[in-house]
């Protein structure tokens, strides 16, 4: 399939309601950037099949903290995965694909792994978007347990939560409780791709930055700061007929934020060279 092909499924992956979305396979097609044969069954599978692994161990548990035990023995220490700290801006650490398949990862898809597993045997594990670093918990009547897959899956108290966020966000930070709740599809995609983004902006990879960006304005179609982005990096792309588009788009929402003669002016620098290339 070709990039507008996967952008396509893309959009139709999380274009049903929110609580709906498969995460698993949108984070996949994030992958097809890089791996465009990507067989999305074919990876789907291997979360089934490890959740069929590890259905007999669970149903022995009785405890929340007993099941939890025995996802992290299974996840950590049976199949080995791990944080990557040796190498955490490696691209790879982002595609759920090769994540499977090194059993390494980022914390947020380490933590997709955790929560693909879980759902599929009934465990109410959910995305915690602390800020700095992603994590997990265990939330239903009886427990609220915290869980962080990239630290092995280590229980974190309140105390742990804070030394948490002070090492990987602002040193003399105090925990929020808000930062606590459980998030959404939307939330955890976003994030990713912010990620990537990132990653191939400091190496200067434009095409694959844009593809990115692409994804991002699929999850949030009106955001000036998408547009803005994509427009931008589009041209350090060379992609002259595109960033004219998404910054003609940009300047019919007039952000106040943004200086219209400045984006006018990226626009016929943009127009320029297209007609240069024709």
């Amino acid at each position: 399939m070709s990039p507008e092909d996967w952008r396509a499924e893309f959009k139709r992956a999380i274009d049903v309601p929110e609580d709906k979305i498969n995460l698993a396979r949108a984070a996949l097609i994030i992958a097809t950037d890089e791996y465009p044969d990507l067989d999305l069954d074919a990876q789907l599978a291997r979360f089934d099949a490890f959740a069929r692994e590890l259905a007999p161990i669970v149903a022995r548990n009785t405890t929340a903290r007993e099941k939890i035990e025995g996802l992290n023995h299974f996840l950590f220490h049976h199949l080995s995965f791990h944080g990557n700290r040796e190498d955490f801006y490696d691209p790879r650490n982002s595609y759920l694909n090769d994540v499977l398949d090194r059993r390494v990862g980022l914390p947020i898809t380490l933590s997709i792994v955790y929560i693909e597993i879980a759902r599929r045997l009934e465990m109410p594990i959910y995305g915690v978007g602390l800020p700095g670093q992603f994590i997990v918990k265990w939330f239903d009547d009886a427990a609220e347990i915290f869980i962080d897959p990239f630290n092995a899956g280590k229980i974190l108290d309140e105390e742990d939560l804070t030394r948490l966020v002070r090492d990987t966000y602002r040193a003399d930070a105090e925990l929020d409780r808000a930062w606590l709740a459980p998030v959404r599809a939307h939330y955890i995609l976003t994030r990713m791709l912010n990620n990537l983004k990132e990653i191939f902006l400091q190496r200067d990879a434009f095409a694959r930055a844009l593809l990115v960006t692409e994804k991002l304005l699929a999850l949030d179609p009106n955001s000036e700061e998408n547009l803005r982005d994509a427009g931008v990096i589009a041209y350090q792309a060379k992609q002259f007929k595109r960033a004219a588009e998404y910054l003609q788009e940009l300047l019919l929402h007039l952000p106040k934020t943004v200086e219209p003669d400045q984006i006018q002016q990226l626009i016929n620098a943009a127009l320029k060279e297209m007609a240069r290339w024709n």
